[in-house]
């Protein structure tokens, strides 16, 4: 008889491999199912729907000593978001579910409406429901979220080829180094810290870059970085059976985070490739390309840099820097 492993022994990816393992095999309505930043249904018409879900614990994903309830709600909205962003998908309708213990104030559940329901009406998607129940301890949230894919096609994790390059949009660290400020776990200079702060407060999904990606038809894989840029480097990496080479050189690494990793006594670039929740896109797209989607991009208001190359399978992620190539071990925030 197996033992009875803890979530602390399998961690997060293995407790979902594990449940992947017991769901039901994809059906002829199915085109994405477990394992990318969203499923994808067959919809009515020539659209696909696209289905996904977002979670936040008090204490684990957020703390009111440092932000606002309106804030927890914004970002609990772009997570969900921007795993629409990562498949290209417009976003359609999203409910909300909270458990909180019955000495809650009325106000603070109000605020966590009232900051969702503020991105929402800047993004697009309804708010159409969901539930509140009690909590024996902390704050729960959770949302989920669905969206549309014009054409019935969306972008996956899985069509990265070797040849293709590796592209960034935004800056590294910032959100990260945001946080680090509030709970005075690092510093940087007053210019800096209220751009990083206010970054991982109010975060931006990239939901127009992600459209524009599916449509133009120049992207072949995409992920978000919401978990880290080595951790979803390594998720790409391994759903298209190819490697990854990062160049440390052209990291676009947010100089709030550079200075904050600096007082931290970090290297900026581990600070940064660890880093989570910057809820970034992270795609793949043919070297001809390369420079014209930068183009585009940057005229839709979102920078795009090339930071790597897809390689050969087998090689994982790399980090090349001053002539050295080596493993870069997915780091980033861990559950258990």
């Amino acid at each position: 008889m197996e033992k009875d492993i803890r979530l602390r022994d399998v961690g997060e990816a293995g407790i979902l491999a594990r449940i992947f393992k017991r769901l039901p095999a994809e059906g002829a309505g199915v085109l994405v199912g477990p394992g990318d930043d969203a499923a994808a249904l067959v919809g009515s018409g020539d659209d696909a729907v696209v289905f996904a879900s977002d979670a936040m614990v008090e204490n684990v994903h957020f703390d009111l000593a440092f932000m606002t309830p309106a804030d927890v709600g914004w970002r609990l909205t772009c997570a969900n978001l921007s795993d629409l962003a990562a498949m290209g998908a417009e976003p359609w309708a999203a409910v909300i579910s909270i458990a909180a213990p019955g000495a809650t104030p009325a106000s603070t559940i109000e605020g966590f409406y009232d900051g969702a329901a503020e991105l929402s009406r800047r993004e697009g998607p309804a708010l159409v429901g969901g539930d509140v129940v009690g909590s024996p301890a902390s704050i729960f949230l959770a949302m989920a979220i669905l969206g549309k894919a014009a054409g019935g096609r969306v972008l996956t994790r899985r069509g990265a080829s070797p040849g293709d390059v590796l592209l960034l949009s935004g800056q590294l660290g910032l959100a990260q180094a945001g946080l680090h400020v509030l709970a005075g776990e690092g510093e940087c200079r007053p210019s800096l810290a209220e751009g990083a702060t206010a970054r991982y407060r109010r975060p931006t999904p990239r939901l127009e870059l992600g459209r524009w990606l599916l449509m133009g038809g120049c992207a072949t894989a995409a992920i978000d970085t919401s978990d880290s840029l080595s951790v979803s480097a390594a998720h790409l990496a391994r759903a298209s059976g190819v490697g990854v080479t990062l160049e440390a050189a052209l990291l676009p690494v947010a100089p709030a985070a550079r200075e904050v990793a600096a007082s931290r006594g970090e290297d900026a670039v581990a600070y940064a490739t660890a880093a989570g929740e910057d809820f970034e896109l992270l795609f793949t797209c043919p070297t001809a390309e390369a420079a014209a989607v930068a183009k585009a991009a940057a005229e839709k208001g979102a920078a795009v840099t090339r930071i790597g190359l897809i390689t050969e399978g087998g090689r994982g992620v790399l980090l090349a820097r001053a002539g050295d190539v080596e493993p870069l071990a997915p780091e980033g925030f861990t559950h258990f």
